[in-house]
């Protein structure tokens, strides 16, 4: 279980700021391979397993077709397509505020020199780059670094994305976490990793909705491709709430979220959810991970996983970490909440609709925590539809039926697409002007375009 989450009034304290990176020095760093000093152990050339490789690496080291980034010993290009590949820097830095298509402004810090110098960070956001085939793709969580005129790529950041890393015969081999080839470096002659990776324009997302690929990577909520390429294989108000609360199933990584109006409604949210999941799964609760709020710890809440045989795992104080499966799922939530509100320029009025649809995508989407099925097929055994998805934040003409319009009426009323009906089997719209909801299946919808 969460903590509840305040999304009005508070945005990830912890990142706001902090020390964001570090850049090494690696004089002192010993290698536990040849105990040479000055590189790390999976840098060395002397690795006795290498034999062991040879024949492996032979022939995966060719690049292929597949080779998604475009790398190549180009000193001659331009400097913002310059990219260095950096084993002391904790995260991607960029200084070109103009490469990224999206940004978090809010995200500041500072990075700090291996001599204790430091520089400011600005923001965080993805940056889009050019593939190989003429595709496209992100590179996502970079820092906005003003001032830096050489871009970095954090090494332990890739490393941390499930990508493998080789180095021999002066050349770095980066593969995906699916093993396929996807950038071959040579060593420059100052001993750098230089990969020229070309960005481009935040105005190629227009033209991208022709691409299938970029469209459902839309629908999901800006899902990464990798996650793409597995799914392949009444009138009402918006939502008035402060908070919203995650219960997260440890096994199969299924999300449910309730929104609040304050916190006081936790342990009546908790009684809900409980009846629901255990009349679904058949199962009862065995035990419930969560901070040590004080919605948490009230004596009715004790009271009833005693009466129930709740076993209880509270974290130490300021140690999110020991609740990690929440925390890493609480901030997708958020990072995919703001990306689909950015996105359709929709106003933060729509924050939970936003986080209604990501959980619901979330739901449907990948992870490398259930093995080949997505969360919601491993809770309830069947595989889930996602023909019916559209982008959130898009137009959508509802079709008025013959009852309720004259003969000269418009047959249909224009609304923004919110998020999918849990209740029914149905889409859920508003309509800014109007200010009302509606639940509809009966809809045409105009991906392309947001309300003016």
């Amino acid at each position: 279980m969460n903590r509840v989450q305040n999304f009005v009034h508070q945005e990830d304290e912890a990142e706001d700021e902090e020390e964001v990176a570090i850049i090494n020095d690696k004089k002192d760093i010993e290698c536990f391979t040849c105990r040479q000093y000055g590189h790390y152990s999976w840098e060395c050339r002397d690795d006795p397993k290498e034999e062991n490789r040879k024949a492996h690496y032979a022939e995966e080291n060719k690049v292929g077709d597949d080779t998604v980034l475009l790398a190549h010993d180009g000193s001659k290009e331009e400097k913002e397509n310059s990219w260095y590949l950096d084993t002391g820097a904790s995260n991607h830095m960029c200084g070109y505020k103009h490469m990224f298509v999206e940004m978090d402004e809010s995200m500041t810090g500072n990075i700090t020199f291996g001599d204790m110098s430091k520089i400011p960070v600005k923001g965080k956001g993805k940056i889009l780059i050019k593939l190989k085939n003429e595709g496209h793709q992100f590179i996502s969580n970079v820092y906005y670094v003003p001032g830096m005129t050489t871009n970095i790529l954090s090494m332990g950041q890739l490393l941390e994305k499930g990508y493998d890393i080789h180095m021999k015969d002066k050349c770095l081999y980066l593969r995906d976490d699916r093993g396929s080839l996807i950038a071959r470096v040579s060593m420059s002659s100052n001993r750098m990793f230089l990969m020229n990776i070309h960005h481009d324009a935040p105005k190629c997302l227009k033209a991208c909705f022709d691409n299938q690929s970029w469209l459902w990577h839309l629908r999901l909520g800006h899902l990464n491709f990798g996650g793409l390429k597995l799914l392949s294989t009444k009138n009402m108000h918006l939502l008035v709430r402060t908070y919203f609360l995650l219960f997260i199933d440890d096994y199969n990584r299924k999300t449910w979220v309730y929104f609040l109006k304050k916190k006081s409604e936790v342990f009546s949210t908790f009684k809900r959810f409980k009846a629901i999941v255990e009349k679904q799964s058949g199962y009862q609760i065995k035990a419930m991970r969560s901070d040590r709020g004080g919605e948490f710890i009230s004596k009715e809440f004790k009271a009833v996983c005693v009466e129930n045989y709740i076993r209880r795992q509270l974290t130490i104080p300021y140690s999110p970490q020991q609740n990690g499966v929440v925390e890493r799922n609480n901030r997708s939530i958020v990072n995919m909440t703001r990306s689909m509100l950015k996105s359709k320029n929709l106003p933060k009025e729509f924050w939970a609709e936003a986080v209604d649809c990501a959980v619901y995508l979330s739901n449907r989407s990948p992870t490398r925590s259930v093995w080949n099925q997505t969360p919601q097929e491993a809770w309830s055994g069947y595989k889930p539809s996602v023909s019916h998805l559209k982008v959130f934040g898009s137009i959508a003409y509802v079709h008025v039926p013959d009852q309720q319009r004259k003969k000269l009426d418009d047959k249909s009323e224009k609304f923004i697409s919110i998020s999918y009906s849990q209740q029914s089997k149905g889409y859920e719209f508003y309509n800014p002007v109007e200010k009302k909801m509606k639940v509809n299946r009966d809809v045409t919808f105009d991906e392309k375009s947001s309300w003016d």
